[in-house]
């Protein structure tokens, strides 16, 4: 069954920082990749090229959404079960294997079939569908591994080995990188080309993996057994926060769009494109925090060691308002900065009214970190420690109820701004819900404790 991954006796505080900064480096990789493909774009077709990125980040996060819910779910259960000596855990990720593999099949038939169709769903038309279904066909026949390569990353890191998954996420992002720029430059085959070194870099993330999954080392077994519904129903309960994460910024990108389209146009849905990359750094810092942790508190809950999981909470807890605090210094600072990089458009009118939209979205978006840090974290660990009902309210209330209630409300009352105003009053909300239910969970001990 192997050994704890959190010994008895040893230093918390070295662990916590060991697996947080991991995590944090290999979400990063990820969110750097993301800038440097919006950026090759921005350069090669202008804010027609980001409009198209930010129409099809929605079927991207239907993707990861699912990958999240089903491989992390899965490698937290696994986590939970090698702790308490479980014999189920190495049904875990063959399941998730199965069920993942069956769902990107699926998923890829229908991008090959009818990428026009999806494309035209997210609010394109015109020549941005034009422009757009060729890059949402390539990246879409390659659903398969976008999915696993979340299941093998969860499964690495949950059996102790948080440098290789860092490795394997930093190294498929170089690839896309470098790819990207190979394809749309040099052999100049534009958003293509684009949407292909996307589509294979989770390839290379799923091969680093396979030198631990395969090593004497590893825990993971596969095991050619019929799919349990019961333990897929069971991972995906633990992996709600993770698809609501994903899935929910998809569900509030389109929503947003469509309303920036009706209220502005396309140059709207650029700056907003620009904006919401820019926040996919920001994101990836909170959710390396609460995904390093993970591994930490479900390892302490699993041992029954309670107290010890409460302070690794508050060392994410911690972690996460600092680093918010100084993403937004440095947002507020470098805002033109930022800006410049993704606006490359030809039309200089355009351009103008571009970089003037984005400038004060940036800032005003922006101001959501300070709380959406402790509501990642907090969601995380709930989930970590095996409360996936309540993880999973927190998770639903800032990542859709909320923010598509205010996006809709706000643009009615205030317009453009209020579009981007609904995540950080959205995150607000969630905030007072959580500080409130904690405080009702509080006096109810209390009174328990006084009978």
């Amino acid at each position: 069954m192997g050994r704890n991954l959190v010994p008895a006796g040893q230093p918390l505080g070295r662990l916590f920082v060991s697996y947080v900064s991991h995590s944090v480096l290999g979400t990063l990789g990820y969110s750097c990749y993301v800038l440097v493909d919006t950026y090759f774009i921005s350069v090669s077709t202008g804010a027609a090229g980001i409009t198209v990125l930010n129409l099809s980040i929605p079927l991207y996060s239907f993707l990861f959404a699912i990958g999240a819910m089903v491989g992390i779910g899965s490698s937290i259960r696994f986590a939970l079960a090698r702790e308490m000596r479980d014999k189920r855990q190495d049904l875990y990720f063959s399941t998730a294997f199965f069920v993942l593999l069956g769902i990107g099949l699926a998923a890829s038939v229908l991008g090959f079939c009818w990428p026009g169709g999806l494309l035209y769903l997210m609010g394109g038309r015109g020549r941005i569908l034009i422009l757009g279904t060729p890059y949402v066909r390539t990246f879409m026949l390659f659903s398969p591994f976008f999915l696993l390569s979340y299941l093998f990353t969860g499964f690495v890191r949950n059996d102790g080995a948080p440098t290789l998954a860092m490795a394997a996420t930093i190294c498929s992002s170089l690839f896309n990188c470098v790819f990207d720029y190979i394809f749309i430059f040099p052999l100049r085959m534009g958003l293509f080309g684009a949407a292909l070194a996307t589509a294979i870099s989770p390839v290379v993330s799923m091969a680093i993996c396979l030198i631990h999954l395969l090593s004497k080392k590893s825990h993971v077994r596969f095991v050619w057994r019929k799919p349990s519904a019961r333990l897929l129903l069971a991972s995906c309960q633990l992996g709600v926060p993770s698809f609501i994460a994903q899935f929910s910024s998809g569900i509030i990108t389109t929503v947003c769009n469509l309303l920036l389209l009706r209220l502005s146009g396309e140059t709207s849905v650029a700056a907003y494109g620009i904006v919401t990359n820019l926040a996919i750094v920001a994101s990836a810092l909170f959710e390396g925090i609460q995904s390093g942790m993970q591994p930490i508190t479900s390892s302490l809950k699993g041992q029954g060691r309670d107290q010890e999981a409460a302070r690794a909470l508050r060392m994410g807890l911690l972690t996460a308002a600092g680093t918010a605090l100084l993403v937004y210094i440095v947002t507020f600072a470098g805002t033109d900065l930022f800006i410049g990089i993704f606006n490359h458009e030809r039309n200089p009118r355009t351009a103008a009214e571009l970089g003037a939209m984005a400038h004060w979205a940036l800032r005003l978006y922006f101001l959501g970190y300070f709380f959406s840090s402790v509501n990642i974290v907090e969601a995380g660990y709930l989930a970590s420690v095996g409360e996936g009902g309540a993880s999973g309210v927190i998770s639903i209330a800032r990542g859709c109820v909320l923010v598509v209630a205010f996006a809709f409300f706000l643009a009615a009352v205030w317009g453009l701004p209020g579009v981007f105003a609904a995540f950080p009053a959205a995150e607000l909300a969630t905030t007072v819900l959580i500080a409130g239910w904690q405080l009702l969970v509080r006096l109810r001990r209390g009174r328990l404790s006084r009978v």
